[in-house]
Parts: structure tokens; C-alpha cells; sequence
């Protein structure tokens, strides 16, 4: 390295260097850097890459209103791009000592290059890092400019340095890469965004676990970048999301879930991490059936099929049909839901009664094992017994002349005699039997009915359930004695739920030995009674339904359920027996809005409302799970769409219903960076979930260049949304030390832009030397030879604030209404004051020493060090006016204020339509203020009225 590079060095750094170009816009591509200047700008030609000894050249072009700078590096230049300091030469066109764009290494004065300038990386669009984070390999152009930082969403990462110490741009290795999911939209130390996305969840396998006899099931799902950000992740199954509270997520790789499945089918089961999806896999869920009714095969009829699943989501695609492989019978659906399925069959195909095949199909499923469950025609059914003395009779349906009965296995060779239509059966039992089981075998269709238990001791049970509501419930009353034949009943209710201790109400009416009584309002299973007839005594047991939902919808604030046996709120007390389950939220006494057994309403919890199943717990009885899926929807979407703002911002307000609080993420603004209607540059503004009738989306960008956005609402739907910044107003203006020739005025107001072209007109003078304070506040300068000539009546003027500024070749103009403010002379120092003759100098000065005397006097003094006559010019100002004022306040005020305030009617033309009349406020003696009114004074109605000017 020799001594001339050396020195140079060493200049550099003891240089300025921090970058004063001003640039009007920047921007990058893969391949290209452009910087867009004014003509009259100073402009790059130039950045120099220390490390690599390499030097960017800009090639640059004019139009008719800019100056455009390019830079294209070739694909082995973009590797050179890299350099711990970076270095720029300038061009000033107004400069006589502006460097040439062909200056030499050596004759440029080289200026440290502000990050604000570098490129904004571009990655390329395969990479796509790790869930879990970790060592990765970026590729692009521009990924790395000088230092040795990435930016992230978590912030700076370290790049590792190669060993040979120089840093490729465009192919960079990070160790230590943040965990994360989706698309990223990271903002860059220019300001600018770039974006990079994380790996697609990959699944591979589901296994099902059946947790319980009915619809319960546990799902594990193994697969690789499930990601452990869970806030941003969701699972659906057909047309159910999952969050991430109601799984467990193990290693990045495995997620287990317990899922209800209501219905047959097959699901698509996907991953959703930050907007990125999953691979599909089909989840398949079978029919399954438990029981079977029958017919008789001479006249067929209405079977009924007990089971799980017996219903797919449409609710249509369901077939049955019954026999063999050459012969069956097709079902006629007549109705069915998730347990039960009712249809008509026809008589058998010629002999073919017993052992028949159901073919099940269900959302395009069969049930599955369809040997296990088997069908046959004229299968006796018992449904109720009655014992009379020794003599049973059992009722149901397919008795015949031709069935055997079986006591403990053991075929009874009593005599049967049977009714005519084959629903009663009556046989003495053995003079031995106590207790056993009994069932039905048909001699000629081999066909076996269901099996009953029987009790010869006197028993009672229930027939049928009650409502929890109440009801008649009908009591059978077993193996009376022949004395207590004809006493009345009576049935004790115990429970340790609620206490009744005295019998329920007489008997409404007995038929058969049933004997129906008054249950009271209730809930559960196997609630305990103690029956009583004469001198027999027995207890037993009823039940109450269980509960079930047959519909629910919902508003901004609850959920709202209709179905049956809800119970009441009446029942709860304290013991939480009724509970209301959605979304992992428990509903109990506390909590529960509205609860009368055919209805109840939960408020909406807001904060975390989705996509989910409810559930009622009564007394333990488990209601079916019933879907609610949220419809969300914003009101007013065409007052959505053109928003008015501040200066510095402020929030935009969505209202609607039903948002959804796991989609907040996926809820946000893309606004213009440039004012750019391709959107090229974008600023990623987030929304955040107020509550599920409000998103409140903050736009912290400074006016006053307007922008466009677009609103990504929860994924669903997209917005073009204009964001329109408000023009200056002037509240109020303040003289300070103003003469006939101008002075310092302070505006007030709001909505005030720090530009360098704004305009303040005082009338039809232009305000020089305007600043900035802040967004309510501009100071400026008047100057003038005469300001009572620009008068526009009796002392007032219009104030007016004018804003303009270019941007992407648009031009901006924002126009403050005017304000009229009073401009007073009183009391300014501009006539000459008498003074007596002895005064040695004494006199008015402007403040330059030279006074003129009234007394024959004059000389040179200060205009304010005079002797007495200037004490007493003190005097009179800061004592005597003071006490006059008052006394003219309270002696003379209202009749001064009247002739002082009344003007003649205004000459100048009618206001435009839609002036605003603003409240009038009394005015400042000092400052004389009004705003955009005359006030007029009407001696007949002594009446203040206020009259609008325009300029």
C-alpha cells in the first residue's frame, strides 16, 4: 500500500462525514439502484467501496422536473458491493467548484455515505428459513451494505464474517436466524420494507385415538415447521379452525388435539403459520352403527338405526341399503342427524329375512366392521312387562304364536298365549323364580329379541323420561299384592340437589298399573324415589333428558341457544351444575346471561372469539356439540373507504361484527410509501383487536402528502383506502411588538406541516421568514412600508396558510380557511409627545437616540433616559390606565362596548355556500380577534348578530 492511498485514507476519516445530499426519492430492484433528484440538487456520482477497492458508478439523466441517477452493477460487480465505511462523491449544479462526474479517485471530497441511503435488500424468493430458526444461507443482491447486521422481526441478527474477511452481499450465513412464521415485512434502516417468508408447515401422518363410545377423538399429527410462534397459527379441519389453546404443539413437529366429529366424511386438514399454508391431508370418519330395529316381512315398514355419525355436513348424501350381495333392498330415507337415522324397507327378496348386510353410506363413507351389526326381518322386540299374580305379560312388537320364551336360558314349556296382533305375550313363571333374564326366540324365523331383566318382588320403574322442565311422568308399579290392588300410590322424591320430603301430587290416572305423577323441575340421571302402595314399599329411579342444542346464533355481545332441557337458572345455586362450554370457556351460574330450559344466552368474551363448538353440561348429561361459525363484517364499508387525518396521524377506527381475534394477525394497512398507486414501496401498518366490534389500526405517518392503503382485513377481504391529511386552520394570531412597518406574528392553530414552501398571507402581504414550531404553531415576519393600506375595513385582515410540495411529480396545495383578526395601532409608539423646555434631550425617540424637543429643546438622547418626563411617561401607562380602565369597565363598559364592537353593514360580496359560521368569542382588547365574522350591533333589538366575510 503506498504513502499516496495511505494519506488518502487518513483524510477521509478526519473529513466531515455524514451525507447532506438531498434526495427527492430512492429506490432498488435486484439488479438496480435509482435515486431521483431536483434539477437544482446536489446529486451522487459516486459511492466508493473501501474494502473491495470498488468504485458505484451513477449514470444520470434529466427530464423536464428531476434529475435520475442509476447504478447497475454486473453479477460479479454485486459481490464487490460490501465495505465497512462507504464513501460518495456529490455534484452541486449551482456550484462553480462542483466535482465533475469524471473526477478521479484522488480529486473528489469524499463524505461518509448515511445508511439511510443503502440499498434495501432483495432475497431471493426461494429462500424460505426454519420455523425453529437456526443456521441459515440467505441469497439476493444488496443483502448487506456495510457493517455486520440483518435486520429481522425480532431485530439485528450477526452475519458471520467469512474466513477470508470479506462479506458477500449477495450470499450471506447466519447462525443464529430467529424462530418465526409466514411472510415478514421488515423494515430496513432506510425506511425502506423488504420482505422474506418463512418455510411452509409440511404434514406428513394423523393418527386417531377414539377417547369415548360416541364422537370423541384425539388427533395426533406429526409433520415438520409447525411453528412455535402460536399466536399466528391455526389448524382447520373441513370447516373447523383450531387454536392454538386447544392443542399441544411438541418440538416444532407434532400436534395433538382432542376433536369432536360429529359427521361422516372426509376432511382436509391443513396448517395455516402467519398467511402460509400446510399441505392438504384427508381425515376420514366412518358411520358407525350400534343397533338396528325390525319389521315385519310380510308388510316391511319404518326401521330405525341407533349410532354415531349418521349424518354428513350437508346433510343429503346418506343411502342405506339391507340384504346380500345378489339381492338387497334400498332403505328410503325418511330422517336423520348425528345418532339416529329413520327409513322405510320394503319385504325381503324372496327368503332372505335374517343375517342381512346394512350398507351405510355417509358423506361418501361407509361404516366400517358391517358384520358386527346385522339385520334381520320379524325380530320380537320386548318394551314393557307386567306381572299379574304369578302371570307375566310382555309387550312389544312381532309376537307370534310361533316364539319360545327363555328364563335364564332356559326355553319355558308353560303354555304362551298371545294377542292378536302380535304386540302382547302372557305365561305363568315358575313358582321358583325370583329374578332373571327373559327374551323371545321366533320357532320359524330363528330370530332372537332383545333380552329384559325381571324382578317378581314388588319394584317400580319409570317409563320414559322427564323434561327438565317438569312433567306427567308415568311410574309402573310392579307385583302389587291383591290387597294393595285398588289403594292409591304414592311416590317420595330424594335428592341431594333439592329436597322434597312430602309425597308428590295424587295420582292423575291409572291405566295398566302405570300411574303418572307431577316430576318437578330437574335434572341428571338416576335420580333416587321411594314408591309406596298399601304396606309394599320399593325404591327406584328416574331420569331427567338429556339436554340438546337444536340451534344458536349470535350478536356483537352473546351467543344465543334454542334447543331442550336446558334447566334453569333457578336450579344452579351454587353448585356450578349446569356449565356452558365454547372455546375452552367455562359458563357458569356466575356468567351465564339468560338460561330457561329451551334457551340460553352467554356473552361474547371478545377477546379471543373463533370458529368453534358449544356444548351444555346439565347435572352431567352431555348435549350434543353444535357449530358456531363467526360471519365477520364491517359497517359502513363506503365510509371506510376515504379517511380524513390529522397532521401526525391518528387511528383508524373499524367497526363491525364478529371479528375474529385469531385473524387480528392477518389484519393490516399496506400503504404508499411515495404516494406510488403500484404500491412498489409499502409501509405495513398493523390493526389491533379492540374487541369483536372494533379494530383500531394506527396511522403514524406525518401529513401532509395524502396516501393510498390497502386494508387486508382478516384475510377475507381486501380495501382501497385513501388517507387524506387535513388542511392548516387558524385558530388565533398574536402580535408581538408590531408597528405600522410589521413585526413578529405567532399564528395558532392546527393541522401545520413543517414544508418548505408554506405560504402565510396577512391580507395581501406575504409573511416572511415563516417557522416551524410544531403542528399548531407558526411563527413569521411582516414587513411593510404602510400596513394600514392593506386594510381590508377598519383594521382587518384575513389570515391565510398555504402549503405546497412536490412528490413523485404531484404537485401539493393545502389552503387553510381564512381567518379575519384586527390589526391595532392604539398605543403603538409612532406620534410625538410634548415635553417642557428644560428637558435637555427629552423627547420620543425611535431608539437610536434622536429625539425632538416640543420646548425649545432638542438634543441627542436614548428616547428612554430622559429624567422626569420619561419616569412620568412610565407612569401614566402602568398605574393611571390601569385604574381608568376599570373604572370605564364598570361605570361605562356596555355602552363603550357597543359603539366600539358595531360596524357598518359589510360591503363585500355574499359569502360562498357552505361557509361555516363559527361561535363567536368575545374579543381580546389586545389582539382584537375575530374569526371569519363581523359583528353588527342592532339598536332597535340591542342585538349582537355575526356576519360572515369572505375574502
Amino acid at each position: 500500500m503506498n504513502i499516496k492511498y495511505l494519506s488518502f485514507l487518513f483524510l477521509l476519516f478526519i473529513l466531515p462525514t455524514w451525507c447532506e445530499v438531498k434526495v427527492q426519492n430512492f429506490y432498488n430492484n435486484e439488479t438496480t439502484i435509482v435515486f431521483e433528484y431536483n434539477l437544482n440538487d446536489e446529486y451522487f456520482i459516486k459511492w466508493v467501496y473501501i474494502d473491495n477497492f470498488y468504485s458505484a458508478i451513477f449514470s444520470c439523466f434529466t427530464n423536464s422536473t428531476n434529475r435520475i441517477c442509476e447504478f447497475s452493477p454486473s453479477i460479479s460487480d454485486m459481490e464487490k458491493l460490501y465495505s465497512k465505511v462507504i464513501f460518495y462523491c456529490s455534484v452541486d449544479p449551482l456550484s462553480s467548484n462542483s466535482t465533475s462526474p469524471s473526477s478521479s479517485l484522488g480529486e473528489c471530497r469524499y463524505i461518509r455515505l448515511k445508511s439511510s441511503f443503502y440499498p434495501t435488500p432483495v432475497i431471493s424468493k426461494d429462500f424460505k428459513a426454519p420455523t425453529n430458526g437456526g443456521q441459515v444461507v440467505i441469497k439476493g443482491s444488496f443483502l448487506i451494505s456495510s457493517g455486520y447486521n440483518f435486520p429481522t422481526q425480532f431485530g439485528d441478527v450477526k452475519i458471520e464474517i467469512p474466513k477470508s474477511g470479506l462479506i458477500n452481499p449477495t450470499n450471506i450465513t447466519i447462525k443464529s436466524f430467529p424462530m418465526g412464521c409466514g411472510e415478514q415485512i421488515i423494515q430496513y434502516y432506510n425506511n425502506k420494507y423488504f420482505k422474506f417468508q418463512y418455510s411452509n408447515p409440511i404434514l406428513n401422518s394423523i393418527s386417531i385415538e377414539k377417547i369415548n363410545e360416541f364422537s370423541k377423538f384425539k388427533l395426533i399429527i406429526s409433520g415438520n415447521n409447525f411453528c412455535t410462534v402460536n399466536d399466528n397459527v391455526s389448524l382447520s379441519i373441513g370447516k373447523m379452525n383450531f387454536e392454538p389453546i386447544n392443542w399441544e404443539n411438541d418440538y416444532n413437529n407434532i400436534i395433538s388435539i382432542e376433536y369432536y366429529q360429529i359427521y361422516s366424511g372426509l376432511f382436509n386438514v391443513s396448517l395455516n403459520a402467519n398467511g402460509l399454508i400446510s399441505n392438504n391431508l384427508l381425515l376420514t370418519f366412518n358411520p358407525e352403527i350400534k343397533s338396528v330395529s325390525s319389521v315385519s316381512s310380510k308388510s316391511g315398514g319404518d326401521i330405525t338405526i341407533q349410532g354415531n355419525r349418521l349424518t354428513s355436513e350437508n346433510g343429503i348424501d346418506t343411502l342405506i341399503s339391507i340384504g346380500t350381495e345378489e339381492f338387497y333392498r334400498k332403505c328410503n330415507l325418511i330422517s336423520n342427524s348425528e345418532s339416529t337415522i329413520k327409513c322405510n324397507l320394503g319385504v325381503p327378496f324372496y327368503n332372505y329375512r335374517s343375517n342381512l348386510t346394512i350398507d351405510l353410506l355417509v358423506g361418501g363413507q361407509f361404516q366400517l366392521n358391517k358384520s358386527s351389526i346385522l339385520f334381520d326381518y320379524d325380530k320380537p322386540y320386548i318394551s314393557v312387562k307386567s306381572l299379574t299374580g304369578m302371570d307375566l305379560t310382555l309387550f312389544g312388537k312381532m309376537f307370534s304364536d310361533r316364539v319360545y320364551v327363555f328364563i335364564n336360558d332356559i326355553r319355558l314349556n308353560e303354555p304362551i298365549i298371545t294377542s292378536n296382533n302380535s304386540t302382547e305375550i302372557t305365561f305363568t313363571l315358575p313358582n321358583d323364580f325370583k329374578k332373571g333374564s327373559i327374551f323371545i326366540k321366533h320357532l320359524f324365523y330363528d330370530t332372537y329379541s332383545n333380552e329384559i331383566i325381571f324382578d317378581k318382588s314388588f319394584n317400580i320403574e319409570s317409563i320414559g323420561n322427564s323434561t327438565t322442565r317438569g312433567q306427567f311422568l308415568s311410574f309402573k308399579f310392579n307385583n302389587i299384592l291383591n290387597e294393595n290392588l285398588n289403594l292409591i300410590p304414592s311416590i317420595t322424591y330424594f335428592s341431594n340437589r333439592f329436597i322434597y320430603n312430602e309425597s308428590l301430587p295424587t295420582i292423575h290416572s291409572k291405566t295398566n298399573l302405570d300411574f303418572k305423577f307431577q316430576i318437578p323441575m330437574g335434572c341428571g340421571l338416576n335420580i333416587p324415589i321411594q314408591g309406596r302402595i298399601g304396606n309394599q314399599i320399593a325404591n327406584s329411579t328416574f331420569s331427567y333428558f338429556e339436554p340438546i342444542i337444536s340451534s344458536c346464533y349470535n350478536d356483537d355481545f352473546s351467543i344465543i341457544c334454542n334447543g331442550f332441557n336446558f334447566g334453569s337458572l333457578s336450579m344452579i345455586n351454587n353448585n356450578n351444575i349446569i356449565k356452558i362450554n365454547f372455546l375452552n370457556q367455562v359458563f357458569t351460574n356466575n356468567n351465564i346471561s339468560k338460561l330457561d330450559h329451551d334457551k340460553f344466552v352467554i356473552p361474547l368474551k371478545s377477546i379471543n372469539l373463533y370458529n368453534g363448538y358449544i356444548s351444555i353440561t346439565v347435572c352431567g348429561l352431555i348435549s350434543n356439540y353444535y357449530q358456531i361459525n363467526f360471519k365477520s363484517s364491517i359497517k359502513n364499508e363506503a365510509q371506510l373507504l376515504n379517511q380524513n387525518f390529522k397532521s401526525n396521524g391518528g387511528d383508524l377506527i373499524i367497526n363491525g361484527h364478529n371479528f375474529i381475534f385469531n385473524k387480528s394477525n392477518f389484519t393490516y394497512l399496506l400503504c404508499d410509501d411515495d404516494d406510488d398507486d403500484d404500491y412498489n414501496n409499502q409501509i405495513k401498518l398493523n390493526c389491533n383487536f379492540i374487541n369483536n366490534t372494533f379494530y383500531k389500526c394506527p396511522i403514524n405517518i406525518i401529513g401532509p402528502f395524502d396516501r393510498n392503503c390497502i386494508l387486508n382485513f382478516q384475510n377475507e377481504k381486501m380495501f382501497n383506502i385513501k388517507i387524506n391529511y387535513l388542511s392548516p386552520i387558524v385558530n388565533n394570531v398574536i402580535v408581538n411588538n408590531l408597528t405600522i412597518t410589521g413585526g413578529l406574528i405567532t399564528i395558532n392553530g392546527s393541522e401545520f406541516y413543517k414544508l418548505d414552501d408554506t405560504i402565510i398571507s396577512i391580507g395581501n402581504l406575504y409573511c416572511d421568514n415563516v417557522t416551524f414550531i410544531n403542528s399548531n404553531q407558526f411563527d413569521c415576519n411582516l414587513f411593510t412600508n404602510n400596513i394600514s393600506e392593506h386594510f381590508i375595513i377598519d383594521n382587518l385582515y384575513y389570515v391565510n396558510i398555504s402549503i405546497y410540495g412536490y412528490k413523485n411529480n404531484i404537485q401539493l396545495i393545502k389552503n387553510s380557511r381564512s381567518l379575519v383578526f384586527k390589526y391595532n395601532l392604539f398605543g403603538n409608539s409612532n406620534s410625538n409627545n410634548n415635553s417642557d423646555g428644560d428637558s435637555d434631550g427629552d423627547g420620543d425617540g425611535d431608539g437610536d437616540g434622536d429625539g425632538d424637543g416640543d420646548g425649545g429643546g432638542d438634543g441627542d438622547g436614548d428616547g428612554d433616559d430622559g429624567g422626569d418626563s420619561s419616569r412620568l411617561k412610565w407612569l401614566i401607562p402602568t398605574i393611571i390606565c390601569p385604574i381608568i380602565f376599570v373604572v370605564m369597565v364598570i361605570f361605562i363598559g356596555p355602552e363603550l362596548f357597543r359603539r366600539f364592537y358595531t360596524y357598518p353593514p359589510p360591503k363585500p360580496p355574499l359569502p360562498e355556500p357552505g361557509f361555516e359560521r363559527r361561535p363567536y368569542n368575545p374579543p381580546n382588547l389586545n389582539n382584537r380577534l375575530y374569526e371569519n365574522t363581523i359583528t353588527r350591533y342592532d339598536p332597535e333589538t340591542l342585538q349582537l348578530s355575526f356576519v360572515p366575510i369572505q375574502p
